[in-house]
């Protein structure tokens, strides 16, 4: 089973002697509040509001962020206090009126596009009013709204936009603007948050030739309909100028050129794609993802992982193994382990004997993860950084002789763990691994690390796992092996929701997109665990096989 308890509170380090109060100031937006205290980095914040329940974050980073979604409006008193030792003084609380939950607008200078911004909001209604025409309502935006030129084209506008939510969020101060008129018989084109999809829109017009040009290459022309992808395997990493017109006579106009930075090779996947009942890999597929994240146990047979693969290419998905084991690292046989998986990457990796007389051998999984989540008791009675490294180096050096075409994934975290004895360590896992006598020679040999930032944009052991992971490792590719938000649970002082679910969804996916340096975004899972656990709502599909929000918003994003 792949974990599922990361990010849950877990409490920070123990130190030798406890930190003074720290001193705190209100910023003047009235939505954070800054804590200082020297040689301190994370703290944890004590909140209170008349009607609301107390509330503790922490492992917070010296900047906090008072939730205007859940506090906006009302009179709320803040302490705080390092995360070194359980006894760390606690500050003087500040005491001060949270500004309401509206958000901040600004219009492009294309005066079409309009982005709102609000701490913690993940996605927004927006509203646009014209003279004449019906109020039209979009839910579920990102951050930047794009006002149809068809429709509102030489007209005067109002926007707005609340958080998404309940109806009472306050709206913002509108924006008023004259849109732009469109040329006649000239199409709109737009990058879409992915910096991949182009959209074309003309009315009347269904199919567009798309054009890409970039520096070194040739201009590539393509009939289809909208949107068209810019191939990721030629442009990742260059910047490329598109532009489109409607397809028929060569005569038909170009629209203008727009220019974006198109970004580096970006995988996308989900856990257990196949589900509960094993048929749901050409659902998965529909989403656009390519990889399906998946346990292969030690010492699995060939006859068992044929039956796997067969399963992911008969739906063209490509596998993402872990070659897993879980028991105290240094009591596994490396030698025996070694060969198993040096057999498995022989057989099954790209070139393999698996795929000898098969026209599918372009789905053959290319990189493989080595254990999974090894610095969590739960799977690894006191987890061994040191014995990981080795274990690595051993097995990777072993298993890339057999197939030098396959790639390895080194399991990281850049928190400290529980040492399986009652005790956290007071050094992260990766400075540990670092420090093994095999740290430098694993952390060679491996080709990209994973990371799984669950839950929180607010707290350290949340979302800010991505980018500690790649500030620890900043040559190496970052792959967010396992990444999800769960339902029905507290997130960042909201219950969870199905659109909450998908907003954070969405919110990660556009951090994903921007950050060059990460290569690979897997959701923990397709499916809850089963029809009547409660607490373990992770899926973007329901168990009797429906969507939710969150698949809609997942296949949006990249299909």
């Amino acid at each position: 089973m792949l974990a599922c308890l990361v990010g849950s509170g877990v409490p920070g380090p123990a130190a030798s002697a406890a930190a003074p109060a720290p001193t705190l100031s209100v910023e003047a937006d009235r939505w954070h509040v800054t804590a200082k205290l020297t040689g301190v980095t994370l703290f944890e914040f004590f909140v209170t509001a008349p009607g609301r329940p107390d509330r503790y974050v922490r492992d917070v980073g010296p900047r906090f962020t008072v939730d205007p979604l859940v506090y906006g409006g009302l009179p709320v008193k803040v302490t705080a206090r390092g995360r070194t030792s359980p006894t760390d003084a606690w500050s003087s609380a500040v005491t001060f009126t949270v500004a309401e939950a509206k958000p901040s607008l600004a219009l492009a200078a294309d005066r079409r596009h309009v982005t709102a911004s609000l701490p913690l909001a993940t996605s927004f209604v927006f509203v646009v009013k014209s003279n004449g025409l019906d109020d039209f309502y979009v839910d579920n935006v990102a951050s930047t709204f794009a006002v149809d030129p068809w429709t509102y084209g030489g007209r005067t506008v109002r926007v707005s936009a609340r958080a998404q939510g309940t109806a009472g969020n306050p709206w913002a101060t509108s924006v008023e603007f004259t849109v732009p008129a469109p040329t006649a018989g000239v199409p709109v084109v737009e990058i879409g948050p992915d910096r991949r999809h182009v959209r074309a829109t003309l009315p009347g017009a269904t199919t567009f030739v798309f054009v890409v040009k970039s520096a070194d290459l040739a201009d590539r022309y393509v009939e289809a309909p909208s949107p068209f992808v810019i191939d990721p395997a030629v442009y990742g990493g260059r910047t490329v100028r598109v532009s489109a017109r409607a397809a028929g006579p060569a005569s038909n106009p170009w629209a203008p050129e727009v220019t974006v930075a198109a970004p580096p090779v970006k995988y996308y996947g989900v856990a257990n794609a196949h589900g509960p009942r094993g048929d749901a890999g050409a659902d998965a597929k529909r989403v656009g993802l390519t990889l399906d994240r998946d346990d292969w146990k030690y010492p699995a047979s060939f006859a068992e992982l044929d039956a796997v693969m067969a399963r992911d290419v008969a739906d063209g998905l490509t596998p993402l193994p872990i070659l897993s084991h879980y028991q105290r690292i240094s009591t596994i046989d490396v030698d025996a382990w070694s060969a198993w998986a040096a057999g498995v990457v022989a057989r099954y990796g790209p070139g393999g004997t698996y795929w000898v007389g098969r026209t599918d051998g372009h789905l053959a999984p290319v990189y493989f993860e080595i254990l999974n989540e090894p610095f969590v008791p739960w799977f690894y009675p006191s987890p061994e950084p040191a014995a990981y490294a080795t274990f690595f180096r051993t097995v990777v050096t072993r298993a890339r002789a057999a197939n030098p075409n396959t790639k390895f994934l080194l399991a990281t975290d850049p928190q400290p763990f529980h040492d399986g004895n009652g005790n956290w360590t007071t050094r992260s896992w990766n400075d540990l691994v670092k420090a093994a006598p095999d740290g430098p020679a694993a952390i060679a040999l491996a080709d990209a690390v994973t990371v799984h930032p669950y839950n929180s944009y607010q707290e350290a052991l949340g979302w800010g796992r991505a980018t500690d992971t790649h500030a620890d490792f900043p040559t190496k590719p970052v792959w967010l092996t396992e990444i999800g938000f769960r339902l029905d649970v507290e997130l960042d002082g909201t219950v969870l929701t199905q659109e909450g679910q998908a907003a954070y969804l969405q919110r990660s996916l556009a951090d994903f997109v921007n950050w060059p340096w990460a290569q690979a975004y897997v959701w923990f899972k397709m499916f809850d665990y089963s029809a009547t656990t409660t607490d373990q709502k992770w899926g973007i599909v329901n168990w009797d096989g429906t969507h939710r929000l969150a698949y809609d918003a997942y296949r949006e994003f990249i299909s």
